[in-house]
């Protein structure tokens, strides 16, 4: 035998240090979130554009962060490039939309309008579509 007591328990090991944590990027995760945002929501002009920008404000500074010791760099460069794409979206869109104006011309555009107007009266009257009288 060793000389050590059966009864007794071994001493605990050595303290091990923890693995310090990098400090998180707020800024990182906001630039994803929002050019995921500005891509979801390109039909919804006036929502894409002011995200998408921001998600290249916000990945700029967060890959800033990043570079500095702070983590989420994939993330920052990742909203970073949804901004820019949301961006493309947004031109893209702004330009059909213009094209098909000037396409459809004033007798187009009257044509829609009385469209749309339509639309609207059939959806006060509860949506009824069809001509057909009800039984």
């Amino acid at each position: 035998m060793t000389g050590m007591d059966p009864n007794v328990p071994p001493p605990f090991p050595p303290d091990v240090p923890a693995m310090a944590r990098r400090p998180g990027n707020g800024m990182a995760v906001a630039a994803l979130v929002l050019g995921i945002v500005s891509l979801a929501l390109f039909c919804v002009l006036y929502v894409s554009l002011p995200c998408a920008i921001l998600a290249i404000v916000f990945g700029i500074v967060g890959r800033g962060k990043a570079t500095a010791g702070a983590s989420g760099g994939g993330m920052a460069t990742a909203g970073l490039a949804c901004g820019a794409v949301g961006i493309c979206v947004f031109v893209i869109m702004l330009g059909l939309m213009c094209a098909g104006v000037s396409i459809l011309g004033e007798e187009g555009m009257e044509q829609w309008q009385h469209m749309m107007e339509e639309a609207a009266r059939q959806a006060e009257q509860g949506g009824a579509t069809s001509s057909a009288p009800a039984p």
